[in-house]
């Protein structure tokens, strides 16, 4: 045993008082950095306050309106019996004879001149009413409150509180989670940033199901490989029009109207509100096979500084969704999401495993009613 304690000395061993000092020191040393780098870089503050006012984001499950998507298309009609397109009676006899034809007469000096003239408005005669004069209001007597009997006083202390009372106790104590979002939407606020808008799930789910219902009545399939892309204008509220529809799969009428039902659930769900402001115009290609589901989302904002925060904030907030849905399904979406600016444009990449995606997918449909 003695040589255990041979190369021991009590006199060598440091107070761990002075360690812990030391740990608290650089503790605090470290942290007044971070916050020194924060307040000082713009960039690295201006990604901190988008990553405040998106940590409001929410999802939700409610009835919508159905979007109305209108397509770049060109419309020719045929009047006539044969379908063949022909020129109007006269179009090439005479330009000058067509053109007169085609003019109003002109007016006779016969014809009688009409002058419209404008009535003056009277002006409104007031009259002067009489007002009552104030009567004195009788003077209000205290009237002694009804004292309860000591047994009527434990039988209401006995009775179970009311839904209103329940509410204000409720009301009375806020959350630790209530205190956060207040203070995010106030530091949101002070930095000029509106409120991120509910995302609801409820038109994705719906699009499942027509997509399902497709596939079982054999109407598509979704076996072999997808190829699309689609192209649009959007709108200040956040939905899409001038939709263009291109690639190999795009020549499938049916998987054409899928898609165009998908742009209705991305305009109606308000995902595309996480856009900026200044984003005009949208392209996103999907390619699935047999190995894997990529999506690729692709817009220009006004400048370059504007694409690299918008980045900064997502990949950020990205980040801290993956810590927050760590061991959960949603981790996964997570994992395969990617945010990078190039220039003014600003692209958004998703990659998964095709079976991993199906598998997903199946559980967000509604479960089928037992017969």
């Amino acid at each position: 045993m003695a040589e255990l304690f041979e190369k021991f000395d009590l006199d060598r061993v440091e107070p761990r008082g002075r360690r812990l000092l030391r740990l608290l020191g650089g503790s605090v040393i470290l942290h007044l950095a971070l916050l020194s780098l924060i307040i000082f870089v713009p960039s690295l503050r201006a990604a901190f306050q988008i990553t405040n006012t998106l940590s409001n984001i929410s999802f939700v499950d409610e009835a919508y309106q159905e979007t109305v998507i209108g397509e770049r298309a060109t419309m020719l009609t045929f009047s006539n019996s044969d379908g063949k397109f022909r020129y109007p009676d006269g179009y090439f006899s005479g330009g000058d004879a067509f053109l007169e034809a085609s003019l109003p007469p002109p007016p006779s000096p016969d014809d009688p001149i009409l002058i419209a003239q404008v009535r003056p408005t009277p002006l409104p005669i007031i009259k002067p009413t009489p007002k009552p004069a104030p009567s004195p209001s009788p003077t209000a007597t205290p009237t002694p409150a009804a004292t309860a009997s000591p047994e009527a006083a434990l039988a209401q202390n006995n009775q179970p509180a009311t839904g209103v009372q329940t509410a204000a106790g409720a009301n009375a104590s806020p959350t630790p989670e209530q205190k956060i979002e207040v203070e995010l939407e106030k530091q949101a606020a002070e930095a000029g940033a509106k409120k991120f808008p509910q995302i609801n799930k409820k038109p994705f789910t719906d699009w499942l199901e027509k997509a399902k219902a497709m596939k079982d009545a054999g109407d598509i399939d979704l076996d072999g490989t997808l190829e699309m892309t689609l192209e649009g204008d959007r709108q200040s509220d956040g939905t899409l029009t001038n939709v263009d529809i291109t690639g190999e799969s795009a020549s499938n009428p049916k998987l054409r109207d899928l898609v165009l039902e998908l742009v209705k659930a991305l305009s109606a769900s308000r995902v595309l509100g996480a856009l900026p402001e200044d984003a005009k115009h949208l392209k996103l290609a999907v390619t699935v096979n047999q190995q894997a589901v990529d999506a690729r989302v692709m817009t220009e904002v006004a400048s370059p500084d504007s694409a690299t925060q918008f980045a900064n904030g997502y990949s950020l907030l990205l980040a801290a969704a993956r810590m927050k849905k760590a061991g959960r399904e949603e981790e996964a979406i997570f994992n395969g999401v990617k945010i990078s600016a190039e220039g003014k444009q600003i692209n958004l990449s998703f990659n998964m495993p095709r079976d991993q995606a199906t598998d997903m997918l199946k559980k967000q449909l509604p479960a089928a009613p037992a017969s």
